[in-house]
């Protein structure tokens, strides 16, 4: 229904923004009757705001100690990947000493839960449900993943970027639009071990791993507030009394 909906007001609309260009691809698969110009305009990700959230100490009462920590942040989907992500931080985790965040909802969350219980990983695997001070925790991790199987442009990422926290994520478009070799480590979304494998080296906090952080923050700060609102601006002038703008997700 949602993507009905979509395809009839898309068909009306004299423009089509979405936030990256995978997600424009998904306009160009409709086939609409006329052909709407086409925008890619980033998220916005206000550093300024970032920038001032002190690292957490705590999460949902969890005293965060002096361990390494991994986090994720996202839906707990089977789009997202998290089955082949929970195996990953189980044999990250078994492998050093470092524990790991698991922030989000979503339909798997029981069935994480349970796996997490049987295999007797409480104290090493948290789930932390919808937190509302991602940055704070990302400034205190280590890593942050993500194995997704597709993605536009994901906001966790974004902020991730924003935070200088490394990154690890799966080698699809929507991270290669957003990062590269140079300031992140690409994995198989289906691969648990290769995922395991690259926290573990992130977690060894060589130079290497500082230096990819910090270009992948380079990467993010042009899209303050500022700077997209008059790319949406030039937008709306062009198709402004003539038609409707549709914004995608």
């Amino acid at each position: 229904l949602k993507a009905r909906i979509r395809r009839i007001l898309g068909s009306h609309s004299g423009a089509v923004v979405a936030n990256s260009t995978v997600a424009l691809d998904y306009w160009q698969e409709f086939g609409l009757r006329h052909s709407p110009t086409r925008r890619a305009i980033a998220n916005i990700v206000p550093l300024d705001e970032i920038d001032g959230v002190e690292p957490a100490t705590q999460v949902h009462g969890l005293a965060l100690s002096g361990d390494q920590w991994v986090i994720y942040a996202g839906r707990l989907e089977p789009a997202k990947n998290v089955r082949t992500l929970l195996r990953a931080l189980e044999l990250a985790v078994q492998n050093s000493k470092a524990k790991a965040l698991i922030c989000g909802d979503g339909s798997l969350r029981s069935e994480m839960e349970e796996y997490i219980q049987e295999r007797r990983l409480g104290h090493k695997l948290v789930m932390c449900g919808y937190v509302s001070t991602l940055c704070g925790l990302l400034k205190r991790s280590s890593a942050f993943v993500s194995l997704s199987g597709s993605e536009g442009s994901p906001n966790a990422v974004l902020e991730a970027m924003a935070c200088r926290c490394p990154i690890i994520v799966s080698d699809i478009p929507g991270h290669r639009e957003l990062l590269d070799d140079a300031s992140a480590l690409f994995v198989p979304s289906n691969s648990a071990e290769m995922a395991a494998a690259a926290i573990l080296k992130v977690l060894e906090g060589a130079p290497a791993v500082f230096a990819r952080a910090e270009l992948a923050r380079r990467s993010v700060m042009d899209r303050k507030a500022e700077r997209v609102a008059e790319q949406y601006e030039d937008v709306y002038q062009l198709v402004a009394g003539a038609h409707s703008v549709l914004t995608a997700p």
